[in-house]
Parts: C-alpha cells; structure tokens; sequence
C-alpha cells in the first residue's frame, strides 16, 4: 500500500468514524437515512505501455445536492516572453509570463430514486512535457517549454461502493496513457 493510499484510507476512516457518532446506528421504523454527503474518490493513473508511471487518488466530499465542488492542484511556469536590448548589448533583460498547470476537478452530485447518484465530472489538467518527450516530437524551441493538456467532462451513475474507469485518452507526442477512474462512498 503506498503512502497516499494509506492517507486515503485513513482519512475515509476518520470520516466514517466521525459520522457514526453522531447519526443513530438504525434509524428509526419507516424513516429513510439522510445522506449528508457523498465522498467521491478520483484516480489518475498513467500508462506507458503495460507499465504504470504514476497513480494518484483525490478525494471529494460533495452534498447531493446539486451543488459544485473543486479542487486545484498545481502552480505556475515562467514562460519568456520578450527581450529588449539594454544598455549593453550582452545581457539583455527578458519579461515573462506565466502559465498555470496543473489537475483541476469540479464535481456535482444529485440523487436519483433508485438509490444511484448522477455525479458530474470535470477534470482539466495541463503540465509541461518532459524535455527528452519534446525533442523527439521537435516541438521544443529553444528554451520555451511545451505544454501539453487534457479535459475530460463526465455524467456518470454511481452506487455507494461502486467504482467505473470512466476516461482512457492518449496523447498523441508521448504515447503516455491516462486513465481515469472513480469510485463513490455513501457517508450517513
């Protein structure tokens, strides 16, 4: 088990835990349990080939009502911009600019009558491209990064418990796979 999923683990423990508490063990004859919120757990995993590079889970809590939650993850690329010649000649100063990248989420959940949820997935990421990726593609230009980027929007009908691999894209420079899975936890 690596680290980030003993994180996981733990913090969907300490939840449940927390909830237990305060909500009665069965709830009373002809009463229906409230679901105070849904814990939507995302994975990103990449492929080259059969062989897995990486693999990070999210975690979402979100109330099932049709309300939008996010996440940003990321930071910030200084991109050179301009340069003009300063006093002298030889080191001219540059500008810059900056590009954000990063994995960002938006997330909504409904419930519908059949104890499913309908969950709405937003997924936007962007990074740079690993410099050996971009000269083999030759869209490096000299000391300019390249970017790469991928956006992925989803409806998906999910049970508590339920996972579904719900995106598989591959980009096209690298041949790097992305895989894109989710699996919804009912907390009471």
């Amino acid at each position: 088990m690596t680290r980030a999923s003993a994180l996981l683990l733990t913090f969907m423990l300490t939840i449940a835990a927390a909830t237990a508490v305060a909500q009665p063990a069965t709830p009373p004859a002809g009463s229906k349990t409230a679901v105070t919120m849904l814990m939507v757990e995302i994975t990103v995993a990449r492929y080259q080939g059969e062989k897995r590079l990486s693999s990070l889970p999210y975690l979402i809590g979100v109330a099932p009502d049709g309300s939008r939650q996010t996440l940003r993850v990321g930071g910030s690329v200084a991109i050179p911009s301009t340069t003009t010649p300063g006093p002298d000649a030889k080191s001219p100063p540059a500008s810059y600019s900056y590009r954000d990248i990063g994995t960002n989420f938006d997330v909504t959940a409904a419930a519908a009558e059949d104890g499913r949820y309908r969950i709405g997935l937003i997924i936007d990421e962007s990074s740079v491209y690993p410099s050996e990726e971009t000269v083999k593609s030759q869209v490096l230009v000299s000391g300019v990064p390249a970017f790469r980027s991928f956006r992925s929007n989803n409806a998906l009908m999910l049970r508590h418990g339920q996972s579904v691999e719900c995106t598989v894209a591959t980009d096209r420079i690298t041949g790097e796979t992305v895989r894109i899975s989710v699996k919804l936890t009912v907390v009471n």
